[in-house]
């Protein structure tokens, strides 16, 4: 099991495990980063003259968001009334990107438009930096309280009976804040670190996405399954992955976020 946070954190966290050690093992303390503008000059295999075309190398956050909603949408029109601008501006716009980019992201016709293997790539990042620079503004608006508190997010029951142990050791320190618990979903912790809402979570690796994070390792736990006393693996010992191909398992979050396809058990009936 790991324990995560957010670099600025760590000071504050440091007895929950917030050392920034990098490692991915289950038991980690991590901490994301954050993202302003974008350098659009700095890839590699970029052109001199695309480079020098980048007007100095940096992308406006509201040129990201203008692509972001042409790519999602895959229609100006759409696009420009979502964000409540006019079409040509919006097309001028997405052009400047694509020049100060030096490849071409959309591929227009009278009938649709359909993003390119660039665009694909941009939309990807762009969503991310996005997404960094909303936890950024969260992030500094929390510091920037009068009252400093530590908000530690974790799903019920997985802190793997690590609090009891933690809490009076991190509060008799001199310079403990407040701690303030939330307690999510399955799969819910790194998104809630990632946007600025939580300062440390408790995450567990391989199931919890724990890319770009600074973490720690504090707890080995083993597996179990449990099975019908019917069921045809029931008096076996020990299993391996392999052996429940094929069963039906409760749905939950993939490292994605989304919920992963294949057979979920029913809600039993009241």
């Amino acid at each position: 099991m790991d324990v995560a946070g957010r670099p600025g954190a760590a000071e504050a966290a440091r007895v929950v495990g917030t050392a920034g050690s990098g490692a991915a093992g289950p038991g980690t303390a991590a901490g994301s980063g954050t993202a302003g503008d974008v350098d659009a000059g700095a890839g590699a295999g970029m052109s001199g003259s695309a480079a020098g075309s980048a007007a100095g190398g940096l992308l406006e956050t509201r040129e990201l968001a203008y692509f972001v909603a042409v790519a999602q949408e895959l229609h100006f029109g759409r696009a420009a009334e979502r964000l409540g601008v006019a079409q040509p501006a919006l097309s001028r716009a997405v052009q400047r990107v694509e020049r100060r980019l030096g490849v071409r992201l959309l591929e227009r016709t009278s009938r649709a438009v359909r993003l390119t293997p660039a665009g694909a790539v941009f939309l990807a990042e762009s969503g991310k930096a996005l997404d960094a620079v909303a936890a950024a503004v969260r992030r500094a608006r929390r510091a920037g309280q009068e009252e400093r508190r530590l908000t530690v997010v974790m799903k019920a029951g997985g802190d793997g009976g690590l609090l009891e142990r933690i809490l009076p050791v991190y509060r008799a320190d001199p310079d403990a804040v407040e701690v303030d618990f939330v307690v999510c979903g399955i799969g819910e912790q790194a998104g809630m670190l990632r946007d600025g809402r939580a300062d440390v979570a408790f995450l567990h690796a391989p199931h919890d996405d724990l890319s770009g994070f600074d973490t720690e390792e504090l707890l080995r736990l083993d597996q179990v399954v449990a099975l019908a006393r019917g069921h045809r693996l029931a008096d076996r010992a020990a299993l391996v992955l392999s052996d429940l191909d094929g069963e039906t398992f409760p749905g939950g979050p993939g490292r994605s976020g989304r919920t992963p396809r294949g057979p979920r058990c029913a809600t039993p009936r009241s």
